[in-house]
This record gives structure tokens, C-alpha cells and sequence, in this order.
């Protein structure tokens, strides 16, 4: 699986890997998205960027709407939501003629998030949400999707969920508008 270019390497149990650039490079040409959530007990929040041809085509800041008991339930269902997001896209692609070649990665920066959806972690803390994860395995077992463990300061999202220092907001969205590839294209 890659994403953007082999500047930082993300591993998961089984030896699952993924090159990612994250935010030093413009978003990948394949579909991909990023999810992060913000779980604070008075606005969780979840933010998600579907990004395709180097650029954003879906992006979305929703507050959660349910009292949720930890990071990793709001991180959960950020992921999920994502995870229809990319269902839907790629019947976009493929009635345009575009089918996507392999999984759609679903990049996260919370690991007990991607562990589960990966179901290679205990989840005896997680059994009370577990439901929200059944959908998005389906899709992962079903080669629509994977979920892929990303460094906060690589986390493309992050800007949707809170405070970002000016450079990294910049810098997201920079890489969500493919502001990078646009300059070298027009000579800027």
C-alpha cells in the first residue's frame, strides 16, 4: 500500500505496511482517506478527507452526536464513517469507467483503533462498540478498504478536529488542494 512517497513506513501485525508522505507531499493519485476524531465530553468531533488525483473530493467536520465513552469509540466511528465515504466513491469510480486497482486505504493515527479494525488486538475494553466495527471489517474483508496506522504530525485530517500550529495547517492544506503539484504544473 502506498501513499505519497516513501518518506516514513507504518507497520502493522502481519507485516501489512504502508509508505507514507503524509503531509510533505500532495495526496496520493489513488483513492485514499484520512480520519482523526477529538474526544473531549463536550464536542467530539470526527473529520474526514477523501482524497483522489492528488487532491480533496469529499471533506467533512460532524460533531459525533452520541455520548461516547472513550478516544477510541470517537476514533471508531470516525473510521466507519469514512469507511461509507469510500463504499460510495468507489462506485463513483467505477461507473466512470475508473475501477480502483486494490483497497482503499483509511489512514488513522489513534493504534488501538487500527488494531481492532485489523482485529489483531484484544478488544475485551471495546466490546460495548463493537458493532460500529462489524461494517467496516465486512468492507476490509470484502477488499474495498484498509486500515492503515499514520503518525499524528503526518495525520492529513488533523486540521478538522482541532487546533493545528499554522504551519501544519498549511501544510494539510496544502496537501488536500494539491496546492504542491498545481505550482510545479503552472510554473509558480
Amino acid at each position: 500500500i502506498t501513499y505519497g512517497g516513501p518518506r516514513a513506513v507504518a507497520e502493522l501485525q502481519g507485516h501489512m505496511q504502508a509508505h507514507i508522505a503524509g503531509l510533505d507531499s500532495h495526496a496520493p493519485a489513488d483513492l485514499a482517506a484520512a480520519t482523526d476524531a477529538t474526544w473531549n465530553g463536550d464536542l467530539d468531533l470526527y473529520g474526514i478527507v477523501l482524497t483522489c488525483l492528488g487532491a480533496a473530493v469529499y471533506h467533512c467536520t460532524k460533531k459525533v452526536g452520541l455520548i461516547v465513552d472513550s478516544s477510541d469509540e470517537c476514533e471508531a466511528i470516525a473510521t466507519a464513517k469514512a469507511g461509507e465515504h469510500v463504499s460510495y466513491a468507489r462506485v463513483v469510480l467505477l461507473a466512470l469507467g475508473a475501477p480502483p486497482a486494490g483497497p482503499t486505504v483509511i489512514l488513522s493515527d489513534n493504534k488501538a483503533n487500527v488494531l481492532v479494525a485489523n482485529n489483531a488486538m484484544s478488544a475485551s475494553r471495546s466490546r460495548h462498540f463493537l458493532r460500529r466495527y462489524h461494517t467496516l471489517q465486512r468492507r476490509m474483508a470484502e477488499g474495498e478498504c484498509r486500515v492503515v496506522k499514520i503518525t499524528d504530525d503526518l495525520m492529513p485530517a488533523d486540521f478538522l478536529t482541532k487546533w493545528v500550529p499554522k504551519e501544519k495547517l498549511k501544510r494539510s492544506v496544502d496537501h488536500a488542494s494539491n496546492a504542491r503539484a498545481r505550482a510545479v504544473h503552472w510554473g509558480n
